[in-house]
C-alpha cells in the first residue's frame, strides 16, 4: 500500500490566468448547438467561430492577444455553423473543419498568419447531405483525417483525395470520437447510449459495444493515452453529469463512475498522456476542474479548481508550445463569449532556472513516416518522442512548420506544398460531378480564353497569391535544398509537361468529348444569350464569382421608420419597391401600407406616417410592373384592391382604392402581375385555386386547379407561357393557363416541409430553383429540370433557420440571390446547367439584419460602374439600397461580356386581351450600352496593335535577305540605307529636338575670362 502514500508531482499544480491585457478580447461568439470544443490549436495558431452563425471562423497566432476589431480577417468557409475543428499534430498550419452544411474542407493557414480573410479552401469532402459532427487528424499517420456524419464514420486519405473507409453501423448520431495513442483502434460515444470500439482495418470494425451514460444528451469519450483503458463524461438518466472509466479487458463494467453535481453543461474532457491530468470543461459553466487519473483506486484525484469566465468551448495547447522554463506543464486555451483566455497549469517549485526533467517526461514527436495507404494496409508505427528540455532540442525551431507533406491531388508526390491546383466546389459534391471533375484532372483541360483577360484582377489577389509564391514556412525549412526552392513557374511547366505526356499516351475519354462539344457548341452560339450556362467548378471561373454588393450613402437612405409590421404571411415577400417609390406593411388594425418616395431621402419626422387603409389585414401586395403608380393589394376577406398613388406621392392617409373585387371566397395567400402583358393578375386563395383575372374590367377569365394543401408559390416562366408552383404536399405542379385548367405536369420534388416555399424560373424556363426545409428545419436550395419534377438535379443545403429563403433570379447573369426575413447574409450562386448546377459566388453580409430585399428591373442598374443588379434593403428602422457590382480594372469601357442584350420587361409587349387569345409577343432585347461608352470587345489586343509604322521592305530586297542566312550577307551599303529609312520612319513620327538647352543661356564674354 506504499504507494498511496506516493506524492503527486502535478497534484499541486496551479492555473494561471494572465492579465487581461494578455488574452484576445473584443470577439463575438455565439451558443453553438454542436458535439465539438469550438476552438482547436496548434503550436502556432489558434481557431475558433465568431459571429452567432458561427459559420466564419478566426484564425489568430498562439500567442495573440488584444482587442479584435470587427472586420478582422477571417475563415469564410462554410455557409452553416462549423460544428468541429481541428489542426494536424504533424502541420502547425492545417486545419479541418466540419460543418452542418455537410462539408468536411481542409485548410492551409500562411504562415504569417492571416492577413486577408481565406474563402478557399485545399479540398472539400461531402457527407451526402448530412451535417458532420466531428472532425480530426489520426494520431500517427500523416494526412489521414477523419469525420463523422450522423451514423457514419469516414476515413480520409488527403493525399489522394479519397475515402479509405466509411461505416454506418451505429443505430444513431455518432457524439464522439477518439483514437488510441498508437493509432490501431478509436472509441465512440453513440446518442443510443453506447461505448463502441472501433478497427477500421477488421472485417468486422465495431469489435465490443456496452451500455454507456443513460441520457441522450452530449457524452464525450477520450482514449487514455496508450493504456487498454478509455474515459467518458455523460449524464446519468437523473442528469447527473458522470465520468467512467472502463477497461478493455472487462469493458461491459466501469472501472469508476464519478457522479458530479446535477448540472446541463456538456463537460469537455481535456486528457493528457504525459502526465495523466484530466481537466473537464463544462460548456456554460464558470469552472474548470483539474482532476489526476491512476491506475488504482481511487482512480481519479482532484486538483485545485480554476474559478472564472463562463466556458464556451476549451482545448489544450500542444506540448511544444508550453513555457517549461516556467513550470508550465499544461495551458487550457478557454473561449469565452467576448474572449479568448489562455490558462497556464504551472507546478510550484523553489526555482524556474534549471529544466525540471521530472515532469517533463518526453513526449510524442511532430513528424510521421507513415502514410494512410500503409497504414490502411496493416502497417503500424511508433511516434518518435522529443524532449522538451531546450538544452536538448531548440524549442523555436520546433515550433516552426514541419514539413507540408504529399499535397492533395499531387501528380509529384516530391511536391510538398499545399498550393491550389484547381478550385474546389463549395456546394456538396453529387458523384456525377466529382467523376467528372477527376476526369478534367487527368486530362488537364484548360479553361478556355476569355475576351476579357482582367477579370476580377483586383478582387483576385488573394487567389493569386496563394498560386504564384509557396509558403513563407516552406521557404525556412527547405532553404538548403535546391530543389524545393525552385519557382512556381517552373513547378507548373513541369506539371503540364508531365499532364500533356499523359494525354498523349491515352484516348479522349467520354467526358473530354462532351467537353469540347459543348465547347464547340458555345462558340457556334455564342450570339445566343443565356443559352448555356457552363461550371464555375471544373476550371472555367464565373465572371460573377467576386461580386460584391455595396450599400450606398447614407444621404440615400430613407430613416427613422416606425411601426413595420412583422405579422406577415410567409407567402409575402414582405418589401416591395419599384424605381419611383417602395410599399411597408405597417402594423396595426386595418391592413395598413405606408408608400415612400425614393426621391424624398433622409429622415422620416416623427408622427403619423400616410398609408394606405385596406380595411382587413393584408396577406400580400405588388406593383404593376410597367405602372409605377399602381399598387395592388390581396387581403385576407378574399378582395383585391387596386390603388392608384398620388404622382407626388401619399401627403395623407385614404381608404378608397381606385378599384376593388372579390377575389375568393376565402382569404388571399398571393397575387402575381403577368411579366409580359398589362393589366393581367393572377390570385391564389386558401380554397386551394389560383384565378387570372383581367383588369381591364375586372373579369376572371382563368380558374387553376390540381392543388390538394395549400399553395405557397407561383411564378411565371419568362415567356409569360406557363406558370409553376410549388404546394404543401410537396409536389411542383406546371401549367399552361390558356389550355388547361389542370396541371400539363407535375412531381414529388424535394422535402418542401411545411414553413412554406419558393419556385423561381431559371435558363430561359428550362430549369426550376426551388427552395424550402428539411425534417430538421435545415434551408435547402434544389435545381429541377422542367421536363423532370422527381428527380432533383442539384442541391445546397445552408443552414438552420426559420426564415423562408426568397429567391430573385438575374437571366443576365444567372445568378439568383437568396434571402430571408431576419438574415444578414444574402447567399448568392450562378445557376448552371452542369453539375453541381448551384456554383457558390460571394455572399454579401449585411451589418445588421434586414426585412426584405426588393430587386429593381436591369434598366435601372449603373452600368458605367459595373452594377448588374441593384435593390432596395428594408432594415428594422430604415430603407438603404444596395448595389452589386463586378471588379473590373477598365471601367472606362462597356463591360459587354457582362451585359448582354437583356429582356425589356418593364414595358408590356401586349395587352390582356391579346394574352388571353394566345396572340404572344416576346419581349424586345435591347443593349444597355450607353452612348457614350465603346465595348470592352473594341479594343484590340497587344500583339495586335503596331506602335510605329515602319517602311515596307520591297520584295527584291526580302528575297535577297531571306536567302542570305538571316541578312548576315548583306552588303555595306544596303545596311547603311536600311538604317537611314528606319531613321526617317522614326523622325516622321517622333519630333527631336537638337538643342542644347545649355544654348538659351545668358553666359560671359571671352574677354572676361581671367586668364
Amino acid at each position: 500500500m506504499a504507494w498511496r502514500f506516493k506524492a503527486s508531482k502535478y497534484k499541486n499544480s496551479v492555473p494561471i490566468v494572465p492579465k487581461i491585457e494578455e488574452c484576445v478580447r473584443d470577439i463575438v461568439v455565439g451558443s453553438y448547438q454542436n458535439y465539438g470544443n469550438n476552438i482547436t490549436a496548434s503550436a502556432k495558431f489558434m481557431a475558433f467561430p465568431i459571429e452567432h452563425s458561427g459559420s466564419t471562423l478566426a484564425v489568430l497566432p498562439i500567442d495573440d492577444s488584444g482587442r479584435k476589431p470587427k472586420n478582422m480577417p477571417a475563415l469564410h468557409g462554410h455557409t452553416d455553423t462549423v460544428n468541429d475543428l481541428a489542426f494536424s499534430p504533424f502541420h502547425d498550419n492545417l486545419l479541418a473543419t466540419g460543418s452542418q452544411d455537410s462539408l468536411v474542407k481542409i485548410w492551409h493557414i500562411p504562415d504569417d498568419g492571416l492577413k486577408e480573410s481565406l474563402t478557399n479552401p485545399e479540398c472539400t469532402f461531402a457527407h451526402k447531405q448530412k451535417k458532420v459532427e466531428n472532425v480530426g487528424f489520426h494520431p500517427i499517420a500523416d494526412c489521414l483525417l477523419y469525420s463523422t456524419a450522423a451514423s457514419n464514420i469516414s476515413l480520409w486519405d488527403l493525399t489522394e483525395e479519397k475515402e479509405i473507409f466509411t461505416n454506418g453501423d451505429h443505430p444513431e448520431i455518432i457524439q464522439s470520437l477518439s483514437w488510441k495513442g498508437d493509432g490501431t483502434v478509436f472509441a465512440t460515444n453513440s446518442k443510443d447510449k453506447m461505448v463502441r470500439i472501433v478497427d477500421p482495418r477488421s472485417n468486422s470494425p465495431i469489435s465490443i459495444a456496452a451500455n454507456s451514460h443513460q441520457n441522450i444528451k452530449d457524452s464525450r469519450v477520450v482514449w487514455l493515452g496508450d493504456q487498454q483503458k478509455i474515459l467518458t463524461t455523460g449524464f446519468d438518466a437523473n442528469r447527473l453529469r458522470q465520468v467512467m472509466i472502463r477497461d478493455l479487458r472487462s469493458f461491459s463494467t466501469p472501472e469508476k463512475t464519478l457522479e458530479l453535481e446535477q448540472s446541463t453543461g456538456i463537460l469537455i474532457p481535456l486528457y493528457d498522456p504525459d502526465t495523466n491530468m484530466l481537466f473537464l470543461a463544462g460548456k456554460g459553466d464558470i469552472t474548470i476542474s483539474f482532476l489526476e487519473v491512476t491506475d488504482r483506486d481511487p482512480y481519479l484525484i482532484e486538483g485545485i479548481r480554476h474559478t472564472g469566465e463562463q466556458t464556451k468551448g476549451a482545448c489544450f495547447i500542444p506540448k511544444r508550445s508550453l513555457r517549461v522554463m516556467e513550470g508550465e506543464v499544461n495551458r487550457v486555451m478557454q473561449l469565452t463569449s467576448n474572449s479568448v483566455i489562455p490558462i497556464m497549469y504551472q507546478v510550484p517549485r523553489k526555482s524556474y532556472r534549471d529544466f525540471h526533467s521530472d515532469i517533463f517526461p518526453d513526449t510524442n514527436g511532430f513528424r510521421s513516416e507513415l502514410n494512410p495507404q500503409d497504414w490502411m494496409s496493416g502497417k503500424n508505427y511508433v511516434l518518435p518522442k522529443i524532449s522538451l528540455d531546450p538544452a536538448k532540442t531548440d524549442i523555436a525551431d520546433m515550433s516552426k512548420e514541419p514539413r507540408l507533406g504529399p499535397k492533395p491531388f499531387s501528380l509529384d508526390s516530391t511536391d510538398n506544398t499545399f498550393d491550389k491546383v484547381f478550385a474546389v466546389p463549395h456546394v456538396p459534391i453529387v458523384k456525377e460531378a466529382k467523376e467528372h471533375e477527376k476526369e478534367l484532372m487527368k486530362e488537364k483541360i484548360q479553361p478556355e480564353a476569355s475576351d476579357d483577360v482582367e477579370i476580377a484582377k483586383e478582387s483576385d489577389v488573394e487567389d493569386q497569391k496563394q498560386e504564384d509564391s509557396p509558403p513563407v514556412s516552406e521557404r525556412d525549412n527547405f532553404a538548403r535544398d535546391d530543389e524545393q526552392r525552385k519557382s512556381i513557374a517552373d513547378r507548373r511547366r513541369m506539371y503540364e509537361n508531365r499532364s500533356q505526356s499523359a494525354v498523349e499516351e491515352k484516348k479522349p475519354s467520354p467526358v473530354l468529348k462532351r467537353q469540347e462539344s459543348a465547347k464547340t457548341d458555345k462558340k457556334e452560339s455564342k450570339n445566343e444569350i443565356g443559352m448555356k450556362r457552363t461550371s464555375t467548378v471544373f476550371g472555367k471561373v464565373s465572371k460573377f464569382r467576386h461580386l460584391k454588393g455595396t450599400a450606398a450613402h447614407k444621404s440615400f437612405h430613407i430613416e427613422n421608420l416606425k411601426n413595420i409590421s412583422r405579422q406577415i404571411p410567409p407567402e409575402c415577400d414582405v418589401f416591395y419597391a419599384n424605381h419611383e417609390r417602395v410599399a411597408v406593411p405597417i402594423s396595426g388594425q386595418g391592413g395598413k401600407i405606408a408608400v415612400f418616395e425614393l426621391s424624398k431621402t433622409g429622415r422620416l419626422p416623427d408622427g403619423v406616417i400616410p398609408c394606405l387603409v385596406n380595411g382587413n389585414s393584408t396577406m400580400d401586395y405588388q406593383w404593376d410592373p410597367f405602372d409605377s403608380r399602381i399598387l395592388a393589394v390581396g387581403c385576407d376577406d378574399g378582395r383585391v384592391k387596386i390603388w392608384n398613388i398620388p404622382e407626388d406621392g401619399l401627403t395623407e392617409s385614404t381608404n378608397n382604392p381606385t378599384q376593388e373585387f372579390g377575389a375568393h371566397a376565402e382569404k388571399i395567400s398571393f397575387i402575381k402581375f403577368h411579366p409580359l402583358a398589362k393589366n393581367v393578375l393572377l390570385t391564389a386563395s386558401y380554397d386551394l385555386t389560383l384565378k387570372i383575372w383581367d383588369l381591364n374590367d375586372l373579369s376572371e377569365k382563368i380558374t387553376l386547379k390540381g392543388h390538394t394543401d395549400q399553395i405557397y408559390c407561383f411564378c411565371w416562366s419568362p415567356c409569360g407561357k406557363y406558370g409553376a408552383t410549388v404546394c404543401r404536399d410537396g409536389k411542383i405542379r406546371i401549367y399552361n393557363p390558356r389550355k388547361s385548367s389542370n396541371p400539363v405536369r407535375e412531381g414529388i420534388g424535394a422535402p418542401i416541409g411545411t414553413r412554406g416555399s419558393r419556385i423561381q424560373y431559371a435558363l430561359n424556363g428550362e430549369y426550376l430553383v426551388v427552395t424550402g426545409f428539411d425534417k430538421v428545419s435545415e434551408r435547402q436550395v434544389y435545381v429541377f429540370k422542367t421536363s423532370n419534377l422527381n428527380d432533383a438535379l442539384g442541391m445546397v443545403s445552408l443552414d438552420v433557420s426559420p426564415a423562408l429563403l426568397i429567391p430573385y433570379y438575374d437571366e443576365d447573369s444567372s445568378t439568383i440571390f437568396l434571402t430571408g426575413k431576419g438574415d444578414t447574409t444574402i447567399y448568392t450562386y450562378e445557376v448552371t446547367e452542369e453539375a453541381p448546377y448551384l456554383c457558390p459566388l460571394s455572399h454579401h453580409r449585411s451589418p445588421s439584419i434586414h426585412q426584405g430585399l426588393s430587386f429593381l428591373p436591369k434598366n435601372q442598374c449603373d452600368v458605367a460602374s459595373v452594377e448588374f443588379a441593384k435593390c432596395y434593403r428594408l432594415t428594422n428602422n430604415s430603407i438603404e439600397p444596395l448595389s452589386f457590382t463586378v471588379p473590373r480594372i477598365k471601367i472606362d469601357y462597356f463591360q459587354d461580356d457582362l451585359f448582354p442584350p437583356t429582356r425589356m420587361v418593364w414595358n408590356p409587349t401586349m395587352t390582356s386581351t391579346e394574352w388571353f387569345e394566345q396572340n404572344d409577343k416576346p419581349a424586345v432585347k435591347v443593349s444597355l450600352k450607353p452612348k457614350d461608352m465603346e465595348p470592352l470587345s473594341s479594343l484590340s489586343r497587344p500583339n495586335e496593335s503596331k506602335i510605329i509604322d515602319m517602311k515596307p521592305i520591297d520584295e527584291t530586297t526580302y528575297m535577297k535577305h531571306s536567302n542570305s542566312n538571316n541578312g548576315q550577307n548583306w552588303t555595306e551599303e544596303e545596311l547603311k540605307s536600311k538604317q537611314e529609312d528606319i531613321k526617317k520612319s522614326v523622325s516622321a513620327r517622333v519630333s527631336v529636338n537638337y538643342t542644347l538647352e545649355q544654348d538659351g543661356m545668358e553666359g560671359v564674354d571671352p574677354e572676361e575670362w581671367d586668364e
